[in-house]
């Protein structure tokens, strides 16, 4: 029985003293910081989008109205992610969830990351076709159309391959410490007792 209570007392004592180092907690606590801080970040980059292709696109014409009319659309949609996103992360910053729990989140998060990227890419191809195919409009209205849409999707999906890459290494680098505290510890029941081991 004093061994027992030996043990507990060690392990209170040394715990929380691991926990400063390498806590899966502060990390899933610094994933939704990153999430809120870079979702404020679109959402900014979306509004200024909008308000200025608002003002711009009726004092333009040609392939300049329609590059700033798409950058409206495609910024409206942006804004309404970046606002849904940023209150969900706001909502799971006081959460506390399991080191397994915490390795999953990750892993999604770190995926979605790479298909988003792929995803980039194909808007800046689409604007790239929408661009080339306007050189082979015969209506001039639907040429300009084209063009301005075309030179939209490269901007925008320029901006987000460069956001989500971004995103994606300081995720990374903010999760290095779940793989490391994985491989280091272990628990096992003996049917008398319970173990917790890491190793140093």
């Amino acid at each position: 029985m004093k061994l027992i209570l030996a043990i507990m007392v060690v392990a209170s004592i040394q715990v929380p003293s691991f926990s400063q180092k390498i806590n899966p907690d502060s990390i899933a606590h610094k994933s939704n910081q990153l999430n809120q801080r870079n979702m404020l970040a679109l959402g900014t980059w979306a509004t200024g989008n909008i308000v200025y292709g608002s003002i711009a696109a009726p004092n333009h014409i040609g392939d300049e109205k329609y590059f700033h009319r798409m950058n409206v659309y495609w910024n409206t949609v942006n804004l309404g992610l970046a606002g849904a996103s940023y209150f969900l992360a706001k909502k799971k910053t006081h959460q506390i969830i399991s080191l397994e729990q915490n390795l999953k989140e990750q892993k999604r998060l770190e995926k979605i990351l790479l298909i988003n990227t792929g995803l980039d890419v194909g808007y800046m191809l689409t604007g790239f076709y929408f661009q080339n195919r306007s050189q082979q409009q015969n209506l001039t209205e639907n040429k300009y159309q084209m063009k301005g849409y075309g030179q939209s999707l490269v901007m925008q999906g320029t901006f987000l391959l460069a956001f989500d890459i971004l995103q994606y290494f300081q995720h990374r680098k903010n999760g290095k410490g779940l793989g490391s505290f994985a491989n280091k510890t272990s628990l096992g029941f003996t049917g008398q007792s319970v173990a917790f081991n890491y190793r140093f």
